[in-house]
């Protein structure tokens, strides 16, 4: 499968799932589907980034990231 979820006419099925972590005190939850990357889980790498991040400041742009758990939770937290 080397679908994404941007394919023209991907091959692959949508399998959403729904994907709940906790973020700094935020519960946030998450539906992800086929050909995203890490899809129903939050991944060790982006898990690690995560907690060694300090509380940003500011603006933050998260682009063409995955699903979003960076992005979102870092936009939660502040």
């Amino acid at each position: 499968m080397n679908d994404q979820y941007y394919t023209r006419e991907p091959s692959s099925q949508s399998r959403p799932v729904e994907c709940a972590f906790t973020y700094r005190g935020a519960a946030l939850r998450f539906r992800t589907d086929a050909g995203v990357f890490s899809r129903g889980e939050v991944d060790q790498g982006t898990r690690l980034l995560l907690e060694a991040l300090p509380p940003l400041r500011g603006d933050a742009l998260d682009l063409g990231c995955g699903w979003g758990a960076i992005g979102v939770s870092v936009a939660v937290a502040n």
